[in-house]
């Protein structure tokens, strides 16, 4: 039995990008560049207005100066400004050579064909966006490993891009063993549970931005277990099973993975919830067996399944964000494995919650956040800080 960081550090070690594809802006929200992207243009492309005003030359900002001409955004042609003008000018359009200050229209009276300037402290190129002010031609636009976001997305837009080359997003399967299981919506005979794993998971994977292909209810029996397994690991890059994984008369988990070659990185953790957690490889397929309680699978998902996930994706930031809060209680731990805890944030403090069973997901209506307590720490007092991973 290993501890968590050493799990953790083993996630991190074995867990590299997967393969590339190239893919259309539009479907690249939340994927992760697999290149640096260079810039294909500069921004803006031009000199341009920052405002509505007029374009004139700073030697002429304390004359009364007459009206050249218009120019609107999305000119392709401009007058050279003339000494002693102005040319009226309108935001987004491209200035004259010729021109050195835009004025704002507000400090400006028009009066017919003339105008007079009322602003004092003009300054060269005053209102006026330079070519390349946002980025220049041919320098990196987008880092390799960054995650696309809305903005960067019309980012890359507004350089003219309509395809990024990303790291593939992981191709999620997922098992769930148990006889004892029926579906939400159907009548409970005596000795049956409803089955909430699978829509856990699931959830869970799509509110860290994955989708599980598919999930498959497995028949109690070695075989069923070991076919299903053989079949989905060849399908997919992550194999996500629940339950079965102890060493139990009908637990078939453990034992298919070893019959079917399975290179097993650890099995067992020092935490509870979530000691029976195994991770390896299975060919091309990363395999996570998680416990069969609600809690205690949800809690290894949180903890490493979504690192991995993250690193397979390709992204440098993997898991989920972790900060270090003042506990606003004082808090006993008992035995020693490291707990994970679901708990609550208000007011820059974190309250350990109740129902901390590994199959109860009751405290799940209030929680927002997890606190690991490490196995060599039995006792906290009031404001001592834990680390949290916020949910």
């Amino acid at each position: 039995m290993i501890t968590v960081e050493e799990a953790k550090a083993i996630i991190q070690e074995k867990f590299k990008p997967l393969q590339t594809e190239i893919i259309s802006l539009r479907n690249a929200l939340g994927r992760v560049t697999a290149e640096d992207v260079m810039a294909p243009i500069s921004l803006p492309p031009f000199r341009q207005s920052a405002m509505d005003g007029y374009a004139i030359r700073l030697e002429d900002a304390t004359s009364t100066l007459r009206l050249q001409g218009v120019i609107k955004a999305g000119d392709l042609e401009v007058p050279v400004l003339e000494k002693g003008a102005a040319l009226r000018i309108f935001t987004g359009a491209m200035v004259p050579d010729s021109a050195d200050v835009v004025v704002m229209q507000e400090k400006v009276v028009a009066e017919g064909n003339v105008i007079t300037i009322q602003e004092t402290t003009l300054k060269p190129q005053q209102n006026i966006r330079p070519v390349g002010e946002q980025i220049a031609e041919g320098t990196i636009a987008i880092k390799k490993g960054t995650v696309m976001t809305p903005g960067a997305i019309g980012f890359a837009a507004s350089l003219g891009l309509v395809a990024l080359k990303v790291v593939c997003t992981p191709r999620i399967a997922m098992a769930v063993t148990g006889d004892e299981l029926v579906q939400p919506g159907n009548k409970l005979e005596t000795g049956q549970i409803y089955e909430s794993n699978s829509i856990t998971i699931e959830t869970a994977a799509a509110s860290t931005g994955y989708q599980v292909d598919g999930v498959v209810n497995l028949e109690d029996t070695f075989e069923a277990t070991k076919n299903a397994i053989d079949q989905l690991t060849k399908m997919h890059d992550v194999l996500l099973l629940t339950g079965g994984i102890s060493v139990g008369d009908y637990d078939f988990v453990w034992r298919s993975l070893n019959e079917l070659g399975c290179d097993i990185y650890f099995y067992k953790v020092k935490q509870k919830p979530g000691k029976p957690l195994l991770v390896g490889k299975l060919g091309d397929c990363n395999i996570f067996a998680l416990p069969g309680n609600p809690y205690a699978a949800l809690s290894c998902y949180y903890q490493y399944v979504v690192t991995a996930l993250d690193l397979l994706a390709g992204k440098e930031k993997a898991g989920l964000l972790q900060l270090n809060l003042p506990l606003a209680h004082a808090y006993f731990k008992k035995g020693d494995r490291a707990e994970f805890l679901k708990a609550k944030i208000e007011e820059g403090k974190v309250t350990i919650l109740g129902a901390q069973a590994s199959s109860m997901l009751s405290a799940f209506t209030d929680a927002n956040a997890q606190v690991y307590i490490p196995w060599d720490v039995n006792e906290l007092t009031e404001n001592s800080l834990v680390e949290v991973s916020i949910l």
